[in-house]
């Protein structure tokens, strides 16, 4: 692929000992307008980065070598990995995000970045489970990219996964058992304590999973639906 390498950010360090890419981070720049993003990605002042900047129009900006680690996740967790920006790869997009008017993704984005990940999924090995949104890995601090962005394309591409429910059994949620909710949304890599409060950080991680999967409830507290997709995807990909 070609891409545009005009600019470059100073903002990236070596990747940790025995690291590899396995993942791809989605952001939004919550930002006005592009040229301003571009100078807060290249600014050393700012300390943050990404690899690929995608702007509305469906251009691709270089700002930071796959083999560095550039630094768009921050403080992130997933599984059992604390240290996101050594595994991944971050691809941004211009967009002006929740705090301004969080427009929709447009069209021509969309595709470049359809067209970048399927070069990145195959270039690197990178499984459908593991191109995830910024609030996924750090659902305390980050709503990005949102829900209105369309992970229904990237899956009509193969380059993600989503569950479809297949059996919808009579669940009352009352009687719901918290200890076995946040289990399963660990077991998919969120981030949760254990035992059975439905604390601050199942809470974020329940509003990050509905971001993803159930973009048309997206509140932080588990519908039946929300307990329908976490079995489908523990019963499809974990168990």
């Amino acid at each position: 692929m070609k891409f545009i390498t005009k600019y470059q950010s100073p903002n990236y360090n070596k990747r940790a000992s025995h690291s590899s890419i396995k993942f791809i981070i989605i952001h939004y720049t919550a930002m006005i307008n592009l040229k301003d993003t571009i100078a807060h990605l290249c600014n050393p002042k700012s300390k943050v980065s990404a690899h690929f900047l995608i702007t509305k129009k469906g251009l691709i900006y270089k700002l930071v070598d796959e083999n560095y680690r550039a630094w768009h996740a921050g403080k992130s967790n997933w599984k059992k990995i604390r240290d996101l920006n050594s595994y991944s790869i971050g691809i941004e997009l211009e967009n002006s995000g929740h705090l301004l008017n969080f427009e929709k993704y447009s069209g021509q984005q969309i595709s470049a970045l359809i067209k970048l990940l399927k070069y990145l999924k195959k270039t690197y090995n990178i499984s459908k489970l593991n191109i995830l949104g910024h609030s996924d890995i750090s659902p305390l601090r980050k709503i990005d990219p949102g829900q209105k962005f369309p992970w229904i394309k990237l899956e009509k591409n193969n380059l993600v996964y989503l569950p479809k429910i297949r059996n919808k059994k009579n669940i009352q949620i009352n009687s719901l058992n918290f200890i076995e909710y946040k289990k399963k949304l660990r077991k998919i890599g969120y981030f949760v304590g254990k035992g059975g409060k439905f604390d601050k950080k199942t809470i974020a991680s329940t509003k990050a999973f509905q971001m993803h999967y159930q973009q048309k409830f997206v509140t932080g507290q588990p519908n039946k639906e929300t307990f329908f997709l976490l079995n489908q995807f523990n019963k499809d990909i974990v168990d």
